[in-house]
């Protein structure tokens, strides 16, 4: 129950951040081939949780796999 809860309490801001940078990337505002824009990319993600995303979401699955 608590990973579920911080999976979908943070999917919502993940999806937003990924949006705006798709976003970004598509109109040349950010360029994905410039190191600095990449890296403030994945460091803005990051910064949003993304890693405790998957670990939370990770734990979910292999408690419902292993059941």
């Amino acid at each position: 129950a608590d990973e579920m809860e911080v999976v979908t309490e943070m999917q919502a801001d993940l999806q937003d951040t990924l949006n705006t940078w798709r976003a970004e990337f598509i109109t040349g505002v950010k360029d994905p081939s410039k190191d600095a824009d990449w890296k403030a990319f994945l460091d803005d993600l990051e910064d949003k949780g993304l890693y405790d995303w998957m670990d939370a979401a990770q734990d979910a699955y292999t408690r419902f796999i292993e059941g």
